[in-house]
């Protein structure tokens, strides 16, 4: 969505925040997108703006390895990044952090985002890697007027 430039008065205030997390070791090899994690909101207005953030840390072992996430809203695909792309030499962990501005939800019913992962290449790429509280991953939702 379109990052708001300026605000009219009385917008710009935050409505609720939803936050979601987990330590799950999730790994793919596959360059087909599977599920992450996923957080409901039921919006307080139609026109509000969702903010949809996620933070992850992620492990790569090959070099060339790409690592690519997609945003959901329900089952309408919002965006598909390319994360973090291996260039060094042996592995490399790293903490990745997307988000988006969901300006066009357009309802006061609730709604499931969820965030999926893909291999860039047919290489194992890996969400938290040792499973622990280090590697803990956030989706958090957070409704702006």
């Amino acid at each position: 969505g379109t990052i708001p430039t300026s605000v009219a008065p009385g917008q710009g205030k935050v409505l609720q925040v939803v936050t979601g997390s987990q330590t799950t070791f999730l790994e793919t090899t596959s360059t087909s997108y599977s599920d992450v994690i996923s957080k409901a909101i039921t919006p307080i207005s139609s026109s509000s703006t969702i903010y949809v953030h996620f933070n992850t840390r992620v492990y790569m072992p090959t070099l060339g390895m790409e690592h690519n996430i997609k945003f959901l809203r329900d089952s309408t695909t919002l965006e598909t990044y390319r994360g973090a792309w291996h260039t060094g030499s042996g592995t490399t962990a790293r903490r990745e952090s997307w988000e988006y501005y969901d300006t066009s939800h357009g309802t006061t019913s609730s709604i499931t985002y969820k965030i999926q992962q893909a291999a860039g290449t047919s290489s194992a790429v890996s969400i938290n890697p040792n499973g622990a509280a280090d590697g803990i991953y956030y989706l958090t939702l957070m409704e702006i007027a």
